[in-house]
């Protein structure tokens, strides 16, 4: 048997190399040899050189035409030749018969469960695994199904927030006339709030005012007037006030104040005058008084400025002028008192005359 070195080997492979079969791992497979010899020899071409094959469990026929390979592994793909003794005596070598073997493609195991993919309430789990067990190659159908695996998880129940539902519609107006006020509802509960969610922020009743028909409004009546001027001037008369229907005034069909407008008052002229006439006779009276003693004082005041410019001209000795003088003194002074005396009975008649 002849050596074959490696450069020319790998010629083979690139350039000689032909009839190439496929196979699928656990199959049987048989490559044929196209030479026509007489003894045939298997070999199959490996880094750094070649081997005999034998009969056994994996291969039959390696001495014939035909090589059967059995239960074909990924291991048995390579490059396979022919060899021997032609019927004229050479020896004779094939060229480079190529065997693939088409892998479909296998899983993996699955890895472990990653952490679930949120902290509350609701998440997934989620693991993977890998389609190389082996991997698909030459053509080899690729892994069936998915490579990534779900599974829900809940680590904690989350808190859920109240929120507000819809207003209801506007409730009637709360008044029978004129302004009133009318609410309206919401409710916390959408959604209810759960596993220490916050409540509803604001206020669940909104209220807004309302306008209805104008109401009624009744009279009022507004305080008396001053009383009016006696019907008569002499004697027993009548006198009047007045009222009105203004506070407030009727409106809108309201009733009109109940009573009457006009009250009347009986009334004495006389005794009204009377009076005037003392207050008019005392204040004249008491006027009058008043001058009178504002004259006697002038009066007096006079006099008396007269006589102390009298300078006397006689002598303390001379009797007679000493009596003269006193004369004179108590003659003005008797005047005096009957000036006095005039006035008070002035002032008696008239007092008696007021009366």
């Amino acid at each position: 048997m002849k050596l074959v070195p490696e450069a020319v080997v790998l010629l083979f492979l690139k350039v000689y190399s032909s009839d190439a079969g496929t196979a699928t791992i656990g199959a049987t497979t048989n490559l044929e040899c196209p030479l026509s010899l007489i003894a045939y020899y298997w070999y199959k071409k490996f880094i750094g050189g070649t081997k005999l094959l034998n009969n056994g469990d994996k291969y039959y026929g390696a001495l014939n035409e035909t090589l059967t390979i059995n239960n074909v592994e990924l291991a048995d793909e390579g490059f396979y030749r022919c060899e021997g003794f032609a019927t004229g005596g050479d020896y004779s070598m094939s060229h480079l018969i190529e065997l693939s073997v088409t892998v479909d493609g296998g899983w993996s195991t699955w890895n472990t469960w990653e952490a679930c993919t949120t902290t509350c309430g609701t998440g997934q789990h989620r693991r993977r695994r890998h389609c190389n067990n082996p991997t698909p190659a030459n053509g080899g159908a690729s892994c069936q199904g998915g490579d990534y695996e779900y599974i829900s998880c809940k680590p904690s129940l989350c808190p859920v927030d109240e929120g507000w539902s819809s207003w209801d519609s506007w409730g009637a107006c709360n008044g029978t006339c004129g302004t009133g006020q009318q609410s309206r509802r919401r409710y916390c509960n959408n959604p209810a709030p759960a596993n220490g969610g916050a409540y509803c922020q604001g206020e669940d009743y909104d209220n807004n005012s309302c306008t209805l028909f104008a109401c009624a409004v009744n009279g009022g009546w507004s305080s008396w007037d001053s009383w009016g001027h006696c019907n008569v001037t002499n004697g027993t008369g009548q006198q009047s006030r007045r009222r009105n229907c203004n506070n407030p005034a009727p409106a809108n069909d309201g009733d009109s104040c109940q009573g009457e407008e006009y009250d009347h008052n009986s009334c004495e002229e006389r005794e009204q005058q009377s009076a005037n006439i003392s207050l008019a006779v005392g204040t004249v009276s008491g006027a009058l008084f008043i001058v009178i003693v504002i004259i006697l004082v002038v009066i007096y005041a006079k006099r008396r400025w007269y006589n102390s410019k009298k300078e006397p001209d006689y002598d303390i000795t001379d009797i007679t002028r000493v009596k003269s003088h006193i004369y004179e003194e108590t003659h003005v002074n008797h005047m005096y008192q009957n000036d006095l005396q005039s006035a008070e009975r002035e002032v008696t008649v008239t007092q008696k005359n007021r009366y």
